[in-house]
């Protein structure tokens, strides 16, 4: 029987000698530590943690399976059909594991920004019913207290229509996501809400600079 973890090593070796990259570069374009990096690729450590081989992937803009093989298969799975628009990746098969629902967005300086991966899995609520949109994020500020507190949850759906007052998801062109209380959300004139802390600014993203609109349909604390 092979060996996995060794397996996805090796395929990092050979992807790295076929890319002509360094595992400097690598690691720089990445954010993660070089050092790390380098132990894990000669047999140093045992494995790289998930998230960073996440992250390499996500900056080289490939699949994590072209860096690591087919075996990383088995820890991850796709990004929803609702994200993939903006990033090139093919849509989201059914979940990898049953009742869960993956976690496709990063903290960068108070914002969330989609990632081309799931960084994590939650737990589905037992009422909600999966589909390969529903996704989830964490809240990544305070902007939304006290309704939406830093470090939360949310369970989005794209599927599901958003009326005025009900708290939504808005990704955008760049790969932003933001999280609002909706005001007015029309196919002709975009999405226009607010953030919990300041209710009076209202924010108004146009409709040829959306993705999707996802109602939140849980909230799970941090």
């Amino acid at each position: 029987m092979t060996d996995p973890i060794e397996d996805q090593r090796q395929s990092f070796n050979q992807w790295l000698d076929q890319t002509g990259q360094s595992v400097l570069a690598v690691a720089k374009k990445a954010g993660i530590n070089e050092s790390a990096l380098r132990h894990y690729k000669n047999g140093k450590t045992r494995d790289l943690r998930m998230e960073n081989k996440l992250k390499i992937a996500e900056t080289q803009r490939v699949r994590l399976t072209e860096i690591f093989g087919e075996s990383a298969k088995q820890f991850t799975s796709p990004p929803p059909a609702s994200l993939a628009a903006s990033t090139g990746v093919p849509s989201a098969e059914p979940p990898l594991f049953r009742d869960t629902v993956p976690v496709v967005g990063r903290a960068q300086n108070g914002r969330i920004i989609a990632t081309m991966y799931p960084i994590a899995h939650v737990e589905a609520p037992q009422n909600l019913t999966l589909s390969g949109n529903v996704y989830a994020v964490r809240v990544a500020n305070t902007l939304n207290m006290p309704r939406l507190r830093m470090r939360e949850t949310v369970i989005c759906s794209p599927d599901d229509p958003v009326a005025p007052g009900e708290d939504a998801a808005i990704h955008d062109i760049e790969g932003e996501i933001h999280l609002m209380r909706c005001l007015e959300n029309d196919q002709n004139h975009g999405f226009t809400g607010t953030m919990y802390g300041d209710e009076s600014k209202k924010i108004t993203i146009q409709p040829d600079r959306i993705v999707n609109v996802a109602r939140i349909v849980a909230i799970y604390p941090a």
